[in-house]
């Protein structure tokens, strides 16, 4: 969860029994938004927004241990950063994540809230498109 100041808390269960609250888990910069899901492999992704707008993942690989948190995944094109507000992610039955985000694309004026797409090709990151469902 996000707590009012825009710090991570985290609670997870073990051996049936949960953990309790807790926050400081790792260099995690301040959230705005934060969504996880797994793989057919039991890994466990992070995605977050930071409140510096950029987006970060984590995920839990083999024997349980976390990769850190990285900036900027996911290829980000050249000439513009995704700069979301919004993120789900989902895997499809070949095991690959598809992430949708919603977002500003600034170099467009007004509240324009676009739609942005980004999937993984076995080890690597298509990179980020806007409007790819037009």
């Amino acid at each position: 969860g996000i707590g009012m100041d825009n710090t991570v808390h985290v609670n997870f269960r073990s051996a049936g029994k949960w953990s309790g609250w807790f926050t400081g888990w790792g260099s995690l910069p301040q959230m705005e938004t934060i969504y996880a899901a797994t793989d057919n492999q039991n890994v466990l992704y992070l995605w977050g927004i930071g409140m510096d707008g950029l987006v970060y993942l984590n995920k839990n690989e083999v024997e349980r241990q976390w990769t850190g948190w990285q900036a900027n995944w996911g290829k980000p094109r050249d000439f513009y950063k995704p700069n979301l507000h919004f993120i789900t992610a989902v895997f499809d039955r070949n095991n690959v994540p598809h992430v949708w985000g919603i977002g500003v694309n600034n170099y467009v004026m007004g509240n324009n809230n676009i739609e942005y797409f980004n999937w993984r090709n076995g080890n690597n990151w298509f990179g980020w498109e806007y409007q790819w469902s037009m």
